[in-house]
């Protein structure tokens, strides 16, 4: 009877055709073309971009005139892009150099559309989509001549269907003027251009579909169809049955995914889903919404995270005259599990008289010897991925939110985790990106998990996006993005003059004590505030000693000599305040000369000797 079926079976899938076709995916394609957009990312200036060919390449300049973004990007889909290889060649010119990349390559999660203003929003940064920034690939800064870059990518933390690779320009200096020329891009299999898979020489004429406005945008080439071959699954090997022989649990077992791209896998929850194939019953399938109606128990087929046990059931699809097609993975005394170390399966799976024991490891025989077979997972099943999460934290600054003034203690707190445990994230970095090529604070185990405080003193104001990325011990490895604001802060200042005419510098002021010296603010409020609405003078043994009379010009005297603290504080219509402090150097006046005739220092000689004195000189005299 066994043998009987299997043979009308695998009569069956020969008469119609379903041998190696897949019943509910096939092959796709993707159009691969590289847009072009003018972004206005700064509410306050307009960008001047401009997309053009140059000597065969393709060229994004952006003037003197305009600060904004200028981009070249291309989306492409996440599974198929991943583990692959991306390269390309480009030089560039700058006339300023602020000393980080101005040039610069990413990966963002998700498609942006050229022609969708949602997409490239006035006045602010790109919208994150999905996981936001995946990946930063190396930039350029400055003037540079041809550079060919050649990166391994990975979007593996990605959740969106499509990536976004940018190439571009980021224009903050009025003045100033940048431009790159791209020679080409290629996406390939391996390492320094093997395994090509598409290339783009930028031969085709630059098309702007929209100009004249802050956001103008279009393409260059017509797109070339590229054939998205993605492993099916990340379930692969082989089982046995000593009734229906082996069991193939992804397509590079037979190397046929070019033409049917087939595979079991197992979701990062531990659900089971996709195919495996037979010989001799053809199609198992092990999708949720076909197992329903399981002889018992839940039908679903997953993996316990925690234990490793595998429950639930697949099914043959070619099932019927009197065959179910049900394989249990776990009955009462039988059944699967995964090997924490190894990712093997282990053990057996029933499918009753038909299809019987089905062995996922040569080690259930003991036959590795001579059959070194076995079904395993490249899911990383039992390691979960860390959780990147920041928060910032404005206290210091006195603001809130994501708001930051120069000169003040502005953090970044790392709030990441993992459901592995906190001590199993092993590495944190911190990088402001668009400043600096390298990440601005790397920390390792076992102080991992670590804040930054941003150099606010270093940092020019204006608009910014810091990026965390933690590594688990297993090195898989999340990220996270936060947009934030530097503002300039209030700045306290005054200088000092004797005769309330000509104004110089307060430190080390020479001032005599008792002498009149003059005081002016040259206070400056905070961006966005208008004015100075209070300003406090104290001085140090100065008479007036303090004031607080909002006086913007002040005059006192010093008491006593030595070094004098001068200090301002001031506050502006925002509440924004500083001080300022000066020391004054208060010395005491020199001592007064006076001129005395010389007759009346005699007169007062002779008066004090006496006339005995006179007497006496005349005798000698022989007077």
């Amino acid at each position: 009877m066994r043998k009987a079926f299997i043979f009308l079976t695998t009569i069956f899938l020969f008469l119609t055709g379903l041998v190696l076709i897949l019943p509910q995916f096939a092959n796709a394609e993707q159009t691969l073309r590289f847009g072009l957009r003018e972004h206005k990312n700064y509410a306050s200036y307009d960008p001047v971009i401009a997309f053009s060919k140059n000597g065969g390449k393709l060229r994004v300049d952006s003037s003197t005139f305009g600060l904004g973004m200028g981009y070249a990007f291309i989306s492409v889909d996440r599974s198929w892009l991943n583990g692959k290889y991306i390269r390309w060649k480009w030089s560039g010119s700058a006339s300023y150099n602020p000393g980080y990349d101005t040039f610069l390559a990413l990966i963002y999660d998700g498609e942006y559309v050229r022609s969708k203003d949602t997409d490239f929003p006035s006045g602010s940064g790109i919208p994150l989509k999905g996981a936001g920034l995946l990946q930063t690939l190396p930039g350029q800064r400055g003037n540079f001549g041809s550079v060919t870059s050649d990166v391994l990518v990975n979007v593996s933390a990605g959740t969106q269907e499509k990536v976004t690779i940018f190439l571009f320009i980021s224009d903050a200096w009025s003045g100033q003027s940048f431009n790159f020329d791209l020679d080409w891009f290629q996406i390939n299999s391996g390492a320094g251009g093997s395994g090509a898979l598409y290339q783009e020489d930028f031969a085709d004429a630059v098309t702007m579909e929209r100009t004249g406005g802050t956001g103008d945008y279009g393409y260059i080439s017509e797109g070339e169809v590229v054939p998205v071959v993605v492993q099916a699954g990340n379930v692969s090997g082989w089982a046995w049955s000593e009734n229906i022989g082996w069991i193939s649990f992804n397509c590079l077992n037979q190397g046929v995914c070019a033409s049917s791209n087939y595979g079991v896998d197992i979701a990062p929850n531990g659900d089971f889903s996709g195919y495996a194939w037979s010989e001799n019953i053809g199609w198992i399938t092990f999708n949720k919404s076909e197992l329903q109606g399981c002889p018992s128990g839940a039908c679903e087929a997953k993996v316990d995270k925690k234990t490793a046990v595998v429950s639930g059931w697949a099914r043959a699809l070619a099932n019927g005259d009197g065959w179910d097609g049900w394989i249990h993975l776990k009955g009462s005394n039988y059944g699967l599990s995964i090997d924490k170390t190894t990712a093997q399966f282990q053990g057996w799976a029933w499918g009753d008289m038909n299809a019987g024991w089905i062995s996922f490891n040569c080690l259930n025989q003991g036959v590795c010897a001579t059959s070194n077979y076995k079904v395993v997972t490249g899911a990383k099943l039992f390691n979960e991925v860390p959780k990147a999460n920041l928060a910032c934290d404005a206290s210091q600054c006195n603001s809130s939110g994501c708001i930051a003034y120069t000169g003040c203690p502005f953090k970044f707190l790392n709030q990441s985790t993992d459901d592995d445990g906190q001590d199993d994230i092993a590495k944190s970095k911190w990088d402001v990106l668009s400043w600096g090529s390298v990440p601005d604070l790397t920390c390792v185990s076992p102080n991992a998990i670590c804040d930054y405080t941003l150099p606010t003193g270093i940092l020019t104001p204006g608009n910014y996006t810091v990026e965390l990325y933690v590594e688990d011990q297993k090195l898989a490895s999340g990220s996270k993005t936060q947009s934030f604001v530097l503002k300039q802060e209030a700045a306290a200042d005054f200088q000092c003059s004797l005769d309330n005419q000509t104004w110089q510098s307060c430190q080390n002021f020479l001032v005599a004590v008792g002498e009149i010296i003059y005081f002016q603010d040259r206070s400056i409020p905070s961006q966005d505030a208008t004015s100075i609405v209070s300003r406090n003078w104290a001085f140090q043994d100065g008479i007036p000693s303090q004031d607080s009379g909002n006086n913007q010009n002040i005059s006192v005297k010093f008491q006593s000599g030595g070094l004098k603290n001068a200090t301002l504080t001031v506050q502006d219509n925002l509440g924004r305040s500083d001080s300022q402090i000066y020391t004054i150097s208060s010395k005491l006046p020199f001592p007064e000369f006076k001129e005395v005739p010389p007759t009346s220092f005699i007169k007062r000689i002779l008066a004090d000797v006496g006339d005995g004195f006179l007497d006496w000189f005349f005798s000698f005299l022989g007077l």
